[in-house]
């Protein structure tokens, strides 16, 4: 530490200018590191996120798929009985004209 004070007093007698600018240099450096590791946090975070979402993306696209099958099964059902209660309205229909 006591370089460091030796240095700075050696430069503000050199030029307070040059002195100055190692000081807001020395300052900017610092903020850097400071951002860095804020940045370092949240790409873990990131990663963690994404981890978490490509394992329930996995178990969405299963349920989503065993929707799709149930809503398939589930129109068929709904054909069958529509051609069901055709097929029983034109049997009336046909045993009216019948009489």
């Amino acid at each position: 530490m006591n370089i460091l004070i030796e240095v700075l007093e050696s430069l503000v007698k050199l030029s307070p200018l040059v002195a100055a600018l190692c000081g807001f240099i020395f300052y900017l450096y610092k903020k850097n590191e400071k951002q860095e590791a804020v940045c370092i946090g949240k790409d873990n975070e990131i990663k963690e996120l994404n981890l978490y979402i490509r394992k329930n993306d996995k178990d969405n696209q299963q349920i989503l798929g065993q929707v799709a099958t149930t809503l398939d099964k589930v129109l068929a059902n709904e054909r069958q009985s529509t051609e069901d209660i055709k097929n029983h309205i034109e049997l009336l229909i046909y045993k009216v004209k019948d009489k």
